[in-house]
């Protein structure tokens, strides 16, 4: 389409970079967790990387879930025109 920024497959690319940053934030914070029950003690670097990647990831999808939806309705209305 004229004037698409992103393509779809850009968005799936973004959208599977996304997941990833969301794992390693659940991985980290597994991580910290299991190193808490073992020693006692929460290394700083697990305190703040973990809820700030899930953010990161999380903040990425919805960036991309809008972008869906405007890649769809710029879609739909494209189907409109062309069926007019």
């Amino acid at each position: 389409m004229p004037g698409d920024r992103t393509s779809r497959e850009e968005l799936l690319r973004q959208k599977a970079e996304a997941n990833s940053c969301m794992a390693l934030g659940a991985g980290v914070g597994a991580l910290g967790l299991a190193a808490a029950a073992l020693t006692g003690a929460v290394c700083p670097l697990c305190y703040f990387v973990a809820p700030g990647l899930l953010g990161v990831g999380l903040f990425q999808r919805q960036r991309i879930q809008r972008q869906e939806r405007r890649h769809n309705k710029a879609a739909e209305q494209t189907e409109k025109i062309d069926a007019s």
